[in-house]
């Protein structure tokens, strides 16, 4: 009588091995799948990194003031045409305005104004040409022509990235022989 229950046992705990064996090769080549994927967004993410330096340091040479926040308004990222006349004015860098939204660089009224005119791209999903007040580096407020649209990446929209027309600003801009 005990042989048979011992026999079963050996025959239940065979097939379970089996079985438990199966499952930690399927776990061990999921596992392996899983680790190439991730190899793989690692390169893809590395990838773009350097890309979107690049970007930054092209954006750099362009000379219209030129700008990128996301959704909810906070700045990523600005040129150092936008940095030159507008924040050093005001006694603020790049590093003062990115991370920040308006509110932390202007007053509220061209705060408030920035963030309505990039709400309304976002609603509408298209580029927009607005006039915008802003602080020009003598401290005068001037109207500006001020062109926003969505950044769009993969069919999702990131954020509202802008530039203005350089007319505006001749008074101000010095060129590289110094006139």
């Amino acid at each position: 009588m005990i042989a048979i229950p011992v026999a079963i046992s050996a025959i239940y705990t065979n097939s379970s091995n089996a079985a438990l064996e199966t499952q930690i090769g399927d776990l061990k080549s999921k596992n392996t799948l899983l680790q190439a994927k991730l190899r793989n967004q690692e390169s893809e993410y590395d990838r773009l990194k350097s890309n979107m330096i690049l970007l930054s340091l092209a954006d750099d040479t362009y000379p219209n003031p030129k700008w990128l926040k996301s959704t909810d308004g906070i700045m990523l990222r600005l040129n150092k045409a936008y940095e030159d006349l507008f924040l050093r004015p005001l006694n603020y860098t790049r590093s003062d305005y990115i991370g920040n939204d308006d509110y932390a660089i202007f007053s509220k009224d061209i705060a408030d104004n920035f963030r309505k005119h990039d709400r309304y791209v976002l609603k509408i999903g298209k580029p927009v040409t607005f006039m915008e007040t802003v602080i020009m580096p003598d401290g005068t407020r001037e109207n500006v022509e001020v062109t926003k649209y969505p950044w769009i990446v993969n069919g999702h929209t990131l954020g509202v990235a802008g530039y203005m027309d350089i007319d505006y600003f001749s008074n101000y801009l010095k060129t590289d022989d110094g006139e």
